[in-house]
């Protein structure tokens, strides 16, 4: 995150500083010698389990323990202690790094308290929350498109057509022999029964199709002369 950013402007611009003075100021300033500085009245020492070498401080924790014995309440806190408090009122090392460990908790307490402001600060914000709008859509309808009816087919009936017409004006004999005509060429397949009805005017299609007459059923006159070949 932004934890080094944070720290790293509050140190460089003073602000630390100014808190650990004022800090001081409030416990009641008095010279110091951090390099040898006096043992408190109380004390208490924390043995390791084993030999080893010091690799680390948390100063957080540190700070911690200090403000538990009373570091911000009061001027000369640390050695005018009861000896009735349940918290000791210092926690001493080994005189090897004793002057290193009080600079840490002074540091740690002083960025305990701004990252305390600083959290505080940022409670007493308001939170904003974001509301996504809701979607608009443009939708134009196509223009309709009109297309004409098609133009209704009437079918003329066959018994209407000028084939029909000049195939009944045959006598009775004629038109057996136009129907057994047609049959023995192989067009018509029904009975000879002289009467004109779907299988006798395919075959009389067919039969002019055949010879190139079939504009000649277009009319009456015409198709006499596709029947006179057959009958005569």
């Amino acid at each position: 995150g932004d934890g080094f950013a944070i720290a790293r402007d509050i140190l460089d611009s003073g602000r630390a500083l100014a808190q650990m003075n004022a800090l001081i100021e409030a416990q009641g300033s008095r010279h110091f010698d951090h390099l040898h500085p006096p043992l408190g009245r109380l004390s208490f020492d924390v043995t390791a389990p084993a030999d080893g070498v010091v690799t680390g401080i948390d100063n957080l924790q540190i700070a911690r323990i200090a403000r538990l014995a009373g570091a911000l309440n009061g001027g000369g806190a640390i050695p005018g202690r009861a000896a009735t408090d349940p918290v000791p009122a210092a926690l001493l090392a080994s005189p090897a790094f004793t002057g290193a460990l009080l600079q840490g908790v002074a540091a740690a307490m002083v960025m305990d308290r701004i990252l305390d402001d600083m959290r505080r600060q940022q409670r007493k914000q308001p939170k904003q929350y974001y509301t996504q709008p809701a979607p608009v859509y443009n939708y134009v309808a196509p223009a309709p498109v009109y297309r004409p009816a098609p133009a209704p087919h009437y079918q003329t009936s066959i018994y209407a057509t000028p084939a029909a017409a000049a195939f009944n004006s045959y006598s009775y004999t004629d038109r057996r022999r136009i129907q057994q005509r047609l049959a023995a060429y192989g067009y018509y397949r029904s009975g000879i029964d002289g009467s004109f009805g779907p299988g006798t005017y395919n075959a009389v299609l067919a039969y002019a199709n055949d010879r190139g007459q079939r504009n000649a059923l277009g009319s009456q006159a015409g198709a006499y002369g596709v029947y006179d070949g057959l009958v005569y």
